[in-house]
């Protein structure tokens, strides 16, 4: 009698094999905890100082060049970074430099640091970037991300914020802002800047009406001489 048929294997399918939509679905769950609660509170840190955290790289990120290739950005797009500046700003600026390309998928930034010397206490701004990558109007950031010099624009506005409200901040008050105050502060600020452009149409104004009340009077002269 023969001997019965082996039962059949199941069939083994290789991750790297499943279709793309697949791939992205399981990275898109293995990165999930990075953007939980939890880490929005203790995100990713770029300090210039030894703030007690590192920035944390998930390990799926370093099984293969595939896996990193097609997971990075959605690491990006998920994970909360709080970039901690100091009176250099070298850290900051060579960890922008170090994401190239990548930065157009950061959708969060929490930028921070120590307020004017002598006042104590810490600021934090809170950086969104929509799904189109435009920074949103507090930074005043037209121009769509994508590429390297690009994520430098990003920085550049990020650090000019900064500047802004290190100025702002010493001149109004000198104790930590509240939520609410920090919409008025960042509405300040974009007021001043409307106002100094309002401030030089009235100058151009004022000439032009100087010039013509000038003619004017010239032209009195003249009539009186004559």
């Amino acid at each position: 009698m023969a001997d019965p048929a082996p039962p059949p294997q199941p069939t083994q399918c290789a991750l790297l094999e499943l279709p793309a939509e697949l791939r992205n679905r399981v990275w898109s769950l293995a990165l999930s905890r990075y953007d939980s609660a939890h880490d929005r509170e203790r995100p990713n840190y770029v300090t210039e100082w030894d703030s007690g955290e590192e920035l944390r790289v998930p390990g799926i990120l370093q099984v293969c060049s595939q896996i990193r290739q097609e997971a990075l950005p959605m690491y990006y797009a998920t994970a909360t970074f709080y970039l901690e500046v100091g009176e250099s700003l070298h850290t900051s600026k060579a960890w922008v430099d170090s994401l190239g390309g990548n930065a157009c998928y950061i959708r969060r930034l929490l930028v921070g640091g120590p307020i004017e010397k002598g006042f104590g206490g810490c600021f934090t701004l809170d950086v969104e970037i929509s799904d189109f990558g435009v920074v949103t109007a507090d930074f005043q950031q037209p121009a769509r991300l994508g590429g390297y010099e690009s994520s430098m624009l990003v920085a550049d506005k990020v650090l000019e914020a900064v500047e802004k409200f290190f100025a702002e901040r010493s001149r109004l008050v000198r104790r930590p802002l509240k939520s609410k105050e920090w919409t008025e502060l960042l509405d300040l600020i974009d007021q001043q800047a409307d106002g100094d452009e309002d401030d030089e149409e009235d100058i151009e104004e004022e000439d032009e009406e100087e010039d013509e009340q000038d003619d004017g009077e010239d032209d009195e002269e003249d009539d009186e001489e004559d």
